[in-house]
């Protein structure tokens, strides 16, 4: 069965949809943990504060998360959350700052309306880049917009012939199910098909299609959980005739934590996790669909403008409709010596291949990276929780030239809405343990350069030169080396991070 980009991300990512929600636990989560004493590829933050005397905070690091929004009731924030003091001690409903923001005390939300209204779908970038070039007079239209305008048609065509084609699939998978339970299935496995004896040309159609399903390990329950995203796809995401800009405006509000908040409090929970001395600033601009570089450039220069050293970005997509806009935001950023920290994404693929495309990036042309962001970006990849040759997540994006660090991402335990910890995945958590490291180092070292920062974390990965494993989304057993997948070929080490810093003093 072929399924459309939502769904494989589904399949293949434990994203925040499948985690399962318990109470908080107060076991240390093993991505703090290390391999020389717990056995386990964390992070060695816990080593690191019960084994290495080191400075205490000097100051607290502000970070911005740019990302799905972030529940700031949650107690894992508590004395954590950065604080806009002008509007704070101003008055309610004044732009007391006179960034063109009301009462952004807490941060920003850039996918909503001055008046309260909040966006939850936006659609692809593709989509937009059709409805942008069919709104142009075609006569206008340079070869390259025309050659453009034509591929992306075919893009959102084919995606929506994919999400149409499993969504029947599902459906009809569903149907078969339901029917065979009517005439006595009592469970969804192929040895209870076969011991349903019913004379019936519909029942030995719904037969066949059940025993694929059930070999797939495809139960209905699955189904239904499927089902909804394809619907997202063709309602939202892949729909040229969706308003995606009617519940926003330019100036936005100050509701950090909108309609989904969910991934975006994880992502923050792990950095408050790790980092003891850090103030987080929520901006909420990445909503279910692709984000809107317009978006994420204002994102990045208010938290720039706002104090932020270190902005996480969990997010990535696969064509950037105004790249410029945001490359010019982050080099704004660099040129204000923040570190910007990025998730590699969870595609599986190598970004090294030409043909690959993933965005926001430090990339000017092919593997070169832009001079202006060199000391200031981190690419993260994903890792697992054990040693040995599945240690980097089958999920995880990687590249010797694209890819700089590995940090855990398997079952990584966050706090998520409701006051509750999940177990979540994927490279937007991997992302936030450089990211919680940074800052924990940076509030002993504040006046440390970002660059500093950047090289101690990466001179220090966890390296292991003879290790062979199965690269990302392999279809054989085949063992690469380590070092192969990434700049450092190592994982994230905060103990020896901080060893390395202290030395440079």
């Amino acid at each position: 069965m072929h399924f459309s980009p939502a769904i494989v991300a589904f399949l293949t990512l434990p994203l925040l949809s499948q985690a399962s929600t318990k109470p908080p636990e107060p076991a240390v989560p093993w991505f703090m943990l290390n391999p020389h004493k717990d056995g386990v590829e964390g992070t060695s933050t816990l080593r690191l504060r019960k084994h290495l005397k080191f400075p205490k905070a000097v100051a607290p690091i502000t970070v911005a998360v740019i990302d799905t929004g972030v529940d700031i009731n949650h107690p894992a924030f508590n004395g954590k959350l950065w604080v806009n003091s002008r509007e704070t001690n101003g008055a309610p409903g004044v732009d007391d700052d006179h960034n063109g923001i009301v009462d952004d005390i807490h941060g920003w939300n850039l996918l909503g309306k001055r008046s309260g209204e909040n966006a939850l779908y936006l659609t692809k970038s593709t989509v937009r880049v059709v409805k942008n070039l069919q709104s142009k007079d075609p006569l206008d239209l340079t070869p390259v917009e025309q050659t453009a305008l034509k591929e992306a048609l075919e893009d959102v065509t084919a995606f929506r012939a994919t999400a149409e084609n499993e969504y029947a699939k599902f459906k009809s998978g569903l149907d078969a199910i339901t029917l065979l339970k009517s005439h006595g299935l009592t469970s969804e496995s192929t040895s209870a098909l076969q011991e349903l004896n019913v004379d019936s040309p519909d029942v030995a159609s719904a037969k066949i299609k059940a025993h694929s399903l059930f070999e797939q390990g495809m139960t209905s329950d699955f189904l239904m959980a499927l089902m909804p995203f394809s619907k997202l796809e063709l309602d939202y995401h892949l729909n040229l005739d969706f308003d995606e800009t009617k519940a926003i405006d330019e100036a936005g509000n100050n509701d950090i934590v909108g309609p989904n908040a969910s991934h975006g409090t994880c992502v923050a929970g792990v950095i408050a996790t790790l980092a003891d001395a850090v103030r987080i600033m929520p901006i909420r601009a990445v909503p279910v669909g692709d984000e809107r570089d317009v978006d994420i450039a204002r994102a990045i220069r208010y938290a720039v403008d706002h104090g932020a050293r270190i902005i996480n970005m969990s997010f990535a997509k696969r064509i950037s409709e105004e790249r410029e806009l945001v490359q010019e935001a982050l080099s704004y950023a660099a040129a204000h010596d923040v570190l910007l920290v990025h998730g590699s994404g969870n595609s599986g693929m190598n970004l090294d291949l030409p043909a690959v495309r993933s965005y926001p990036s430090p990339k000017l042309n092919g593997n070169q990276r832009d001079p202006r962001l060199a000391n200031h970006w981190i690419e993260v990849g994903g890792s697992n929780r054990m040693h040995g040759e599945n240690l980097i997540a089958s999920s995880s994006n990687y590249g010797k030239l694209s890819v700089d660090i590995f940090a855990p991402s398997e079952k990584i335990q966050a706090p998520t809405l409701g006051n509750q910890i999940e177990e979540v995945g994927g490279t937007s958590l991997a992302a936030p343990q450089v990211t919680g490291v940074a800052a924990l180092l940076w509030s002993r070292f504040p006046n440390a350069p970002a660059s500093k920062i950047r090289n101690a974390i990466l001179k220090s990965a966890r390296r292991y030169p003879e290790l062979g494993v199965v690269p990302p989304a392999a279809d054989s057993s085949k063992l690469v080396p380590l070092e192969s997948l990434s700049a450092t070929g190592g994982l994230l080490d905060a103990y020896e991070a901080m060893k390395h810093l202290i030395r440079e003093q």
